[in-house]
């Protein structure tokens, strides 16, 4: 009886070890995937950056239904997000910190690159993660960059189209007759 009773207790034991061993694998393998996440977790970007600001075309809060699309130096694309009633958007560029984009405006059917208020394009660089707060501007009585001659070429309205200083024999020079360049006759 003593060696029976002695055989139980050697196999709970084994049966007891086997458990133990069981839940320590069990627990490591919980801890590998803890740190895992963790790690995956703290490399990506858990800080969020929202762009805001709003669009005005023409110098007037765009209306309802104008969107905005952002396009960053890597290809990727932000598109359709609309203003709200007042002109104002907001879009997340969480994904983006440390990109440069540009501002594209859709307005009736049109597509214009978004300009700061004194018409220069915008290429603005994401550097921290916060809120950015940027005002687009867009023009659509004359195309861009022109001189408003209505010709729409961005001469200088000589009506030829030289860029010349309209002395009629395109030379470019002052028109002494003497086509020196120089100023006296």
């Amino acid at each position: 009886m003593n060696k029976k009773l002695k055989d139980l207790l050697d196999k709970s034991s084994q049966l007891k070890n086997k458990r133990i061993i069981i839940a320590i694998i069990i627990s490591m393998i919980l801890l590998v995937s803890l740190v895992s996440y963790l790690i995956i977790f703290s490399n990506s970007n858990s800080e969020k950056c929202i762009l805001s600001g709003t669009i005005y075309i023409d110098d007037e809060p765009a209306p309802y239904g104008t969107n905005v699309t952002i396009v960053f130096s890597n290809g990727v694309v932000l598109e359709n997000y609309g203003v709200n009633e007042t002109g104002v958007y907001e879009i997340d560029i969480s994904d983006f910190i440390g990109e440069s984009f540009i501002v594209h405006i859709e307005n009736g059917g049109n597509i214009y690159v978004g300009t700061d208020e004194m018409g220069n394009k915008i290429n603005i660089s994401i550097l921290e993660s916060d809120e950015l707060f940027l005002d687009v501007f867009i023009k659509t009585s004359f195309f861009p960059g022109d001189d408003d001659d209505d010709d729409n070429t961005g001469d200088d309205d000589d009506d030829d189209n030289t860029g010349d200083d309209d002395d009629d024999d395109n030379t470019g020079d002052d028109d002494d007759d003497d086509n020196t360049g120089d100023d006296d006759d």
